[in-house]
């Protein structure tokens, strides 16, 4: 009894510990992308590859993201994206909408182009644990 006590206490803290993680990590990400208010057309210049293998020596998945060439302010900017895909979404010389911070332009978005936010998927995580630790709590001290 002792142990689930102890278990359903752990699971409830790491679920709290989870859920104020995600909060910061949330509203960081929105912080980011409300400053990336300009507006620009980026050309695809190169595909990026990875291969996600763990051990190196088998590929489980090569995932591919566009390295764009955009111009603000008269200065040129090559970055890659930092959202891989499989397969790849986007072809040499395709001209793609880009947003970008005004005050910083190497920070960059392909416009649509996000995928879900990491601090709204801990949240969740952090939520299940927290209620999986309560239930836990309670159905031993009930």
């Amino acid at each position: 009894m002792i142990i689930l006590i102890f278990v359903g206490g752990l699971f409830a803290l790491m679920g709290l510990a989870f859920i104020v993680i995600g909060i910061v990590f949330s509203v960081k990400a929105k912080n980011r992308k409300s400053h990336r208010t300009g507006h620009t057309t980026a050309t695809v210049v190169r595909i990026s590859e990875d291969d996600s293998s763990l051990t190196g020596s088998y590929p489980t998945a090569v995932m591919y993201a566009p390295v764009v060439e955009y111009w603000v302010n008269g200065q040129r900017y090559e970055k890659c994206n930092k959202m891989y895909h499989a397969p790849c979404k986007y072809s040499l010389g395709q001209n793609v909408p880009l947003l970008y911070d005004p005050d910083r332009p190497e920070d960059m978005e392909i416009e649509g182009d996000t995928a879900v936010n990491a601090g709204v998927v801990i949240l969740v995580l952090g939520a299940f644990f927290s209620m999986a630790g309560a239930a836990m709590l309670y159905y031993v001290l009930k």
